[in-house]
């Protein structure tokens, strides 16, 4: 006690319950929620300040959900979207699944073939190989249309992909697990049918997340569909790879791919 501060308890005891107060008022979820809230306004003040036409995007909105057929009488939107990505998906899996069985196979060639395509799409961008299956398959007689090479391209990306994922889940089934089939007299098939597998998919399954990639990246080859609505004369974004392609310097792209795919792949991990 002194005689400018005659009561020392009670002035350290108050900031204290301040604090506290505060903590309260304010805890941890109170301040995230806060912080998600402003960083959202200020995304919206962000878009806002594109200048966007909200009527014409109203007026749109059945084409771009997919209520309304295409002019060619198919899918678009939306809707052709997730027809992209159901058909990829379904694709890539068993695609995966083969590749990753190929891998662990003791045939050179089955996992040499197997090795290279993982190799080889994995370490090459999405958007290459879509370019390479729309526009370089023609060059060897092969013309997809623009809804089949979508598939094609993105089922052999997440194909790569997803065989790494089946892959180390098979792998990391406990080597006892196969020494107790055999021991009570299982064939290698059922084995690996009713004891590897079932056990693999609890591995497979938390990380098998490329389906959600795959919904975001099957927009690419939507809007090369005659463009958002089928009402766009092609989207910008295939104008573009278009006014390359007339380009003489364009097949110079493709150059790059080969050399791309050799850096990422011998780098470092």
């Amino acid at each position: 006690m002194t005689a400018l501060n005659p009561h020392p308890a009670k002035a350290t005891v108050a900031p204290q319950t301040e604090k506290r107060r505060f903590n309260q008022l304010f805890g941890f979820r109170t301040r995230l929620y806060l912080t998600w809230v402003t960083l959202f306004g200020l995304c919206v003040m962000f878009f806002m300040s594109f200048d966007l036409k909200f009527s014409i995007i109203l007026d749109k909105w059945p084409n771009l959900v997919g209520l309304h057929l295409g002019p060619n009488g198919f899918l678009q939107g939306a809707a052709l979207t997730l027809f992209l990505c159901f058909c990829s998906i379904w694709l890539s899996l068993l695609l995966g699944f083969v590749t990753a069985l190929a891998r662990l196979s003791r045939s050179a060639v089955a996992f040499g073939i197997a090795s290279f395509y993982a190799s080889f799409f994995r370490g090459t961008p999405l958007l290459i190989q879509i370019l390479l299956i729309y526009l370089g398959l023609p060059q060897l007689g092969v013309v997809p249309g623009a809804i089949s090479a979508g598939i094609i391209a993105l089922s052999l990306n997440y194909g790569a992909y997803l065989s790494e994922i089946f892959r180390a889940g098979i792998m990391a089934v406990a080597p006892g697990q196969r020494e107790a089939a055999m021991a009570l007299g299982l064939r290698p098939t059922a084995t690996f049918l009713h004891v590897v597998l079932p056990q693999a998919m609890r591995t497979i399954i938390p990380p098998d997340n490329q389906s959600v990639h795959l919904d975001a990246e099957g927009l690419i080859p939507d809007f090369g569909h005659g463009g958002v609505g089928g009402h766009v004369p092609g989207s910008v974004l295939w104008a573009i790879f278009l006014s390359l392609h007339r380009n003489a310097h364009y097949r110079c792209r493709h150059l790059l791919a080969p050399f791309h795919w050799v850096g990422v792949d011998t780098a470092p991990s």
